[in-house]
């Protein structure tokens, strides 16, 4: 709809999308083993009701777009399996000519209902900023956590078209950049909850057990959070190219499954909010073409990559560290403040005059005499830096 204030364009639409898929696995009577039958249905559905409005319109140099729009999702997933056990004959394997059986059944659904909205302004096409803004509504966090904003924005400057003459042959294209955004993440459905699993014990009768992780109903919704600069340039008649980014991001209220608990609690892990940990790191791409020709091409890229992951902040009550892996000999540990993954491990012992001592058969000793805390920092998991070429 084009109005003298602007051109403004609407739509509303809902997606229906469903599928259904049926098997069954037979696994003949063979000798002593009598077979069995498993014939299963397992159904999935995914509803998207959306809408979204946008206005455009130029005032000058300055461009502006505004966009405003609203989502629900839902989806389910449904699971039925009936399994029979020992073919009472050969001849048939029907689920009714079995000796047993035993039937699951399994539903899952989950509902995002999200409202999002977007600025975009421009001036005189070199100079551009977008702001973004969603808020998230999650059925699989606690009811009183299940709301989630995060923001976004960034900016873009391209310089060869903001100065004349500032292009040539030697330069084709520029561009700086700058951005800060923030993403929520939600969990599957139903792990907040602890409930029991149905089934059957060894004489056919009904049985119930609770799943070893605990839920938490505190739980609330995982956010990362990144700043990132970057560069963008073209030389050479577009020979050479290279792009810079610096970034760093951390991701707040970290969830986890598997955080240990004693068993004489009944459970063995608990789902928690552990933390803090950013991410620092620097990515250079660098493309060329050495020969261009009407028959030949031949172009070389180089990639650099280093990434620093750091522990900034730990809500383990009764913990000074998160034990990433844990081995006899050497353990990998998360400390506040220190990189991610640090290595402990035992020394050698060593006598008075700093040598190694060995055992009779001449295997170095290891020094631990004060168990646990005789181990020391030997390394990380995390590599200095990973880098490829690519040629064709």
């Amino acid at each position: 709809m084009r109005l003298p204030c602007g051109i403004i364009t609407a739509f509303a639409r809902v997606g229906w999308d469903s599928q259904e898929v049926n098997y069954t696995t037979v696994s003949a009577r063979d000798g002593d083993v009598n077979g069995s039958i498993n014939i299963s249905k397992h159904s999935f559905l995914e509803v998207n009701s959306d809408f979204y409005a946008t206005y455009q319109k130029n005032f000058n140099k300055i461009g502006l777009t505004v966009n405003i729009g609203g989502n629900r999702r839902y989806n389910e997933s449904n699971y039925l399996s009936t399994v029979g056990n020992g073919f009472v004959t050969y001849h048939s394997t029907n689920l009714n000519n079995t000796e047993s059986r035993e039937s699951y059944a399994h539903t899952q659904k989950r509902a995002l209902n999200s409202i999002y909205s977007s600025v975009q302004l421009s001036y005189d096409n070199y100079l551009f900023l977008d702001i973004t803004g969603r808020n998230d509504w999650s059925s699989t966090l606690p009811t009183k956590n299940n709301s989630f904003f995060y923001p976004s924005y960034n900016l873009g400057f391209v310089v060869t078209d903001a100065f004349d003459g500032l292009k040539s042959n030697i330069l084709q294209y520029a561009k700086l950049r700058a951005s800060y955004a923030e993403v929520g993440n939600d969990l599957d459905p139903y792990t907040i909850n602890t409930y029991y699993n149905y089934g059957t014990d060894a004489q056919g009768r009904l049985a119930a057990s609770v799943k070893n992780t605990v839920g938490n109903d505190n739980l609330v919704a995982e956010t990362n959070k990144s700043i990132e600069f970057g560069a963008d340039v073209r030389l050479l008649e577009n020979r050479i190219g290279l792009d810079f980014s610096w970034y760093k991001s951390s991701t707040e209220d970290q969830i986890i499954a598997n955080y240990p608990q004693a068993v004489s609690t009944g459970f063995t892990s608990l789902l928690y909010n552990v933390g803090e940990i950013s991410n620092t790191g620097l990515e250079v791409a660098l493309s060329t073409t050495p020969i261009k020709k009407s028959d030949l091409k031949w172009d070389l890229n180089f990639n650099y990559a280093t990434n620093e992951m750091v522990v900034e902040e730990l809500n383990l009550p009764g913990k000074a560290f998160f034990e990433v892996h844990k081995s006899n000999e050497t353990h990998a540990r998360a400390y506040v403040g220190e990189k991610y993954g640090d290595i402990y491990g035992y020394r050698y012992l060593r006598d008075k005059n700093g040598m190694v001592v060995v055992n009779d058969q001449g295997y170095p000793v290891i020094d631990n005499k004060n168990g646990e805390d005789s181990k020391v920092k030997v390394g990380n998991i995390q590599v200095d830096f990973t880098a490829s070429v690519m040629i064709t």
